[in-house]
C-alpha cells in the first residue's frame, strides 16, 4: 500500500567508444653527406594513427528519477550523471583536454486544483548547480569553468 504511490526509473549506459586520429610529423633529417662532407638534409614526413575515445562521448551516463503520485500531487526528483569525456584530442596525451564528470538534480512538483484542468506547478532545475570544467590531461588546473545556475518556475497551468 504505501509504496504503490511511488515510481522509480533508472537508466545506466556504459559505452566504450573508439576513434582513430590521424597525424603526421615532418622533420628535417640528415640523409647523408655530399662529396665535400657537408650534411644533406631532406624533409621526411611520417604518418601515424592514434587511438582514443570519441570527442564528447562519456563512457558512463546514468539517469535516476523517483516519483510520488497521490491524489493529484505529482512529485519527481531526478538525478543525472555524465562521466568524464574527451573534449579535444592532442597527439601529445598530456595536452588532450577532458571535460570532467558532473551530476545534476532537478525537482518537479504539480498539484491538481479543485477547478477542472487547472494545476499548480513548481519546477526547480539544476538544484546543485554543478560546475562544467575542462582541463588538460597533464595539468590539474582547469582551463575552462562555467556554472549555468539554477532556475525555478512557479505557476498555474490550465490544460485545454
Amino acid at each position: 500500500e504505501p509504496f504503490s504511490y511511488f515510481s522509480l526509473y533508472a537508466n545506466y549506459t556504459l559505452m566504450k567508444s573508439l576513434a582513430k586520429y590521424p597525424r603526421s610529423e615532418t622533420l628535417n633529417q640528415q640523409v647523408g653527406t655530399d662529396a665535400k662532407g657537408r650534411p644533406i638534409f631532406k624533409l621526411i614526413t611520417t604518418y601515424y594513427v592514434d587511438d582514443g575515445s570519441m570527442i564528447n562521448q562519456p563512457n558512463n551516463i546514468a539517469n535516476i528519477s523517483l516519483g510520488y503520485n497521490y491524489k493529484g500531487l505529482n512529485v519527481w526528483l531526478s538525478y543525472e550523471f555524465s562521466g568524464q569525456k574527451l573534449a579535444g584530442f592532442n597527439p601529445q596525451p598530456a595536452l588532450s583536454t577532458n571535460t570532467l564528470s558532473f551530476q545534476r538534480y532537478d525537482l518537479q512538483i504539480t498539484q491538481k486544483l479543485p477547478i477542472e484542468n487547472l494545476e499548480a506547478l513548481l519546477n526547480f532545475a539544476n538544484i546543485n548547480n554543478p560546475t562544467d570544467t575542462n582541463k588538460l590531461v597533464g595539468d590539474p588546473r582547469p582551463t575552462y569553468m562555467e556554472n549555468y545556475g539554477w532556475t525555478i518556475d512557479l505557476g498555474l497551468r490550465y490544460k485545454l
